[in-house]
């Protein structure tokens, strides 16, 4: 989409400590009950995280809400796209998009494909088991924000929307630590269809 990028344009200059040497996020474990062989695009869907929801201030877009964890603050408000940035552990910093984009209904795999279009996929793109987003199967990946940050990116196709969470968190951070972040966020996730999970 073309506003991700506008999350690591507001989050390039945060944190300036040297990475640990952290390779980035862990897998989920699958899903026991996943007859899949391998965490594929055509996977199931992992089981919903079970964290506590982040509470921080509420991204908007199209009725489609997120909270950002606590502390962190709204930098651009937009119809089609919401960011914020904040604190993260020892003082870095992180960043977060919530976007749409009117596509009607459209696999996980297209709705992926729309998270980086009209180029070429990620730098670094590592596809992660899939995860629920507002109890739909959602696609995950992985990639390089830039030498100090890793992207975790998370979407799904909900009411004739592709939905992007572009969560972006810098490298010194434990791939635990950066997977408990990703999962409040993406456990706060509320989509305006009814029925859907509060």
């Amino acid at each position: 989409m073309a506003v991700a990028g506008l999350v690591l344009v507001l989050t390039g200059c945060a944190g300036v400590d040297e990475p640990d040497g952290a390779d980035g996020p862990s897998e989920s474990p699958s899903s026991p009950s996943s007859s899949e062989p391998s965490p594929s695009v055509t996977g199931l869907p992992e089981s919903t995280p079970t964290v506590e929801p982040a509470t921080g201030v509420e991204l908007e877009v199209k009725d489609f809400t997120v909270n950002a964890p606590e502390k962190w603050r709204i930098t651009n408000d937009t119809p089609f796209g919401d960011t914020a940035v904040g604190p993260v552990d020892d003082g870095r910093s992180g960043g977060l998009l919530l976007a749409t984009v009117a596509e009607g209904n459209v696999s996980i795999a297209q709705a992926m494909r729309t998270s980086w279009q009209p180029g070429a996929k990620p730098t670094g793109f590592e596809e992660q088991p899939r995860t629920v987003l507002g109890g739909l199967s959602a696609f995950y990946y992985t990639a390089v924000g830039n030498k100090l940050l890793t992207e975790h990116v998370l979407g799904t196709s909900d009411s004739g929307y592709s939905i992007e969470l572009n969560i972006q968190l810098p490298n010194a951070l434990s791939p635990d630590r950066q997977k408990e972040i990703v999962d409040s966020i993406v456990a706060s996730y509320h989509s305006p269809r009814p029925g859907a999970p509060e």
